[in-house]
C-alpha cells in the first residue's frame, strides 16, 4: 500500500467513521450552521490529533457509520471505515443470541455506510477497511456478486 494514499484527494471527498469519541474530544463535535460554517470550539479526539484529516473539524466529513437516507455525501470519493463492527450486546441479548448473525449485522452495516457516498451514482469509490474482517467480509461479499441469503430474508421480512 503507498504510504500516503490520500495524497492529492480533496479533503471534502473523504468522508470517515469511527466512534465519534475517537474523533471527537469527549464525544462531541462542533455545531454546524445550516450555511455549514462551524461554530463553537473543535477538539480533535485520538484518532484525529495530529492527523492532516481533521484540520478544525473538517474539510472531510466525518459520519455516524449509523448514517441513514441522505444524498449530502454523495460526492465522497474516498472513504475510511475505521470499525470492526459487532452489534451491541445488549440488543443481542434481547433478540435472542442465535437470532442474528454478527457477521451479517456487520456486512450490512458497511453497505449501507458506503452507499452514502458517489457508489449509488454508479461511480468508482476507493474504500479502505483496516479491519481484516470487514475487510474480508466486504471482499466476500463482493466476489459472490450476491447479497448472502440471511441477509435477503431479514430485509424482506
Amino acid at each position: 500500500m503507498a504510504r500516503r494514499p490520500l495524497r492529492g484527494v480533496p479533503l471534502e471527498n473523504i468522508l470517515l467513521t469511527c466512534p465519534k469519541n475517537k474523533w471527537f474530544v469527549g464525544g462531541k463535535s462542533p455545531k454546524v450552521s445550516s450555511d455549514g460554517v462551524e461554530m463553537g470550539r473543535y477538539q480533535p479526539g485520538p484518532y484525529a490529533k495530529g492527523s492532516r484529516l481533521q484540520g478544525r473539524g473538517g474539510p472531510i466529513h466525518w459520519l455516524p457509520n449509523t448514517t441513514r437516507g441522505t444524498n449530502d455525501y454523495k460526492n465522497a470519493t474516498h472513504l475510511i471505515y475505521l470499525y470492526n463492527q459487532y452489534i451491541n450486546s445488549n440488543i443481542l441479548s434481547f433478540l435472542g443470541a442465535g437470532s442474528v448473525s454478527q457477521d451479517d449485522y456487520a456486512l450490512t452495516e458497511l453497505i449501507q455506510w458506503v452507499w452514502r457516498s458517489r457508489i449509488r451514482d454508479k461511480k468508482p469509490i476507493t474504500l479502505y477497511l483496516p479491519s481484516r474482517r470487514m475487510r474480508n467480509l466486504f471482499l466476500s461479499w463482493l466476489w459472490e456478486d450476491k447479497i448472502p441469503t440471511q441477509i435477503l430474508d431479514s430485509v424482506n421480512q
